[in-house]
């Protein structure tokens, strides 16, 4: 069996990271007699791919501003990634795209459908949808309906035989569902789930000293970090109103600053905005300490995330050994029905009716500092939203324990890699 990976980059994130750990599984599969990786851009060191994949580069897979291009260009690159595929996989090699309908570059998403409507087998590897996002979808919208004449939705999800879904969790497999697709070809694939842990208590107590030390935090109190780049999805004002109801409960840590310029603006207001209030958030953690050392020191994960894909945070914390606490999300159902205890979250954050997380930025400020400066009005949160106080529930040594041997077995890249096999094989 032979299997193609295609992405558009390979730069450090989450889709690369499943993308490692996918190579990895197939790896050890004597089913899989050869594996080719293509990109848009060579990996850089940390992606360490193994010998036996074969990389091949072509810079008109990558990430593409269609809207830029005139009609010739867009119909010679087209006609480029077709002759492209068709020359670089094999007539029997099965490629498996991860989100090729995201609208990062569609020309490359309708020469994929042209090459399905030529018999070639493909998966489409979902793990975020452009119709979740407004920019992308009216990119795919203008150039798909606009240049092609194609209708949007045919393009984005061909109802071929030959054309395979994989979805990372149950809310993705019901939506793909409702839009028509055949139940029988669509799979759920949950991620793998692996991390770098410390081992050995004298390493652990080691890194614990020095997270307190560079990052100045008070021994006193447990240590609550939220291990993400502060995007705005990741909902940090939450986190930071969190902080300051609680500022004399736990030291507040988060791990990164967001990469994306666009998403620096609103991160950078709230940064100043901790300093103004004096709300003790210690920022950026993750460039002064390994981030493996500042899990190693951490009591408590935390999440205020309103969005995920797979949430994958909701089970790697477990495998740091440590609870994770904060703001429930659907995708979590997934992991409750495999067993994982999931008993220090919340649903909503609700002040007046309205819950806190859907107010726009200026507004969770000035109920941020509305809350620190009347205890009166402090207390009326806390008497409405109850369920907050499941932060500070004590979590048994048992219950930890099982939820990682639970994750370690269910979500491990040995089982991921027969449940890929099993995808393959819906073609066969």
């Amino acid at each position: 069996m032979k299997i193609a990976i295609l992405h558009y980059h390979l730069n450090p994130g989450g889709v690369t990271r499943i993308i490692a750990m996918q190579l990895e599984a197939l790896l050890a599969r004597p089913e899989i007699t050869a594996l080719q990786l293509f990109s848009g851009a060579a990996p850089d060191d940390s992606l360490n791919l193994p010998p036996e994949v074969e990389f091949i580069c072509n810079p008109e897979l990558n990430y593409l501003d269609g809207l830029e291009l005139g009609a010739r260009e867009i119909d010679l690159s087209y006609n480029r990634l077709i002759e492209f595929l068709l020359e670089t996989a094999d007539a029997d090699t099965i490629i498996h795209a991860h989100n090729l309908g995201l609208g990062k570059n569609p020309v490359l998403t309708a020469a994929m459908n042209a090459l399905v409507t030529t018999g070639r087998r493909l998966v489409n590897h979902i793990h975020d949808f452009a119709e979740d996002r407004p920019d992308n979808l009216s990119v795919l919208t203008r150039l798909i309906e606009g240049h092609f004449g194609r209708p949007l939705c045919d393009l984005l999800y061909p109802r071929r035989e030959n054309c395979h879904y994989a979805v990372i969790n149950s809310p993705d497999l019901k939506r793909l569902t409702e839009l028509g697709l055949p139940p029988d070809r669509i799979s759920l694939l949950p991620n793998p789930v692996a991390v770098e842990t410390l081992r050995g208590s004298a390493e652990i107590r080691a890194a614990r000293a020095k997270v307190r030390r560079l990052l100045n935090t008070d021994p006193a109190l447990p240590n609550y970090v939220y291990p993400v780049r502060g995007i705005r999805r990741k909902n940090l004002g939450e986190f930071i109103l969190l902080a300051a109801l609680f500022r004399d409960k736990a030291n507040w840590i988060i791990t990164l600053p967001p990469l994306n310029p666009a998403e620096k603006t609103a991160y950078d207001q709230w940064k100043q905005f901790c300093a103004a209030e004096h709300i003790p958030v210690i920022f950026e953690a993750g460039e002064i300490c390994a981030f493996k050392e500042i899990m190693a020191a951490a009591d408590r994960s935390v999440t205020t995330s309103v969005r995920e894909g797979f949430g994958m945070a909701f089970l790697e914390a477990w495998l740091f050994g440590l609870p994770i606490v904060g703001r429930d999300l659907p995708v979590t159902a997934d992991f409750t029905g495999a067993g994982v205890k999931l008993d220090g979250l919340y649903r909503q954050l609700n002040w007046q009716g309205t819950d806190f997380a859907q107010s726009g930025q200026q507004r969770q400020m000035e109920l941020i500092r509305k809350f620190s400066a009347s205890p009166v009005s402090a207390r009326a949160f806390l008497e409405e939203n109850p369920d907050l106080m499941k932060l500070f529930r004590q979590f048994s040594p048992e219950l930890i324990t099982a939820n990682r041997r639970l994750i370690q077995q269910q979500y491990s890249v040995e089982n991921y890699g027969k449940r890929l096999l099993a995808l393959y094989q819906a073609f066969i």
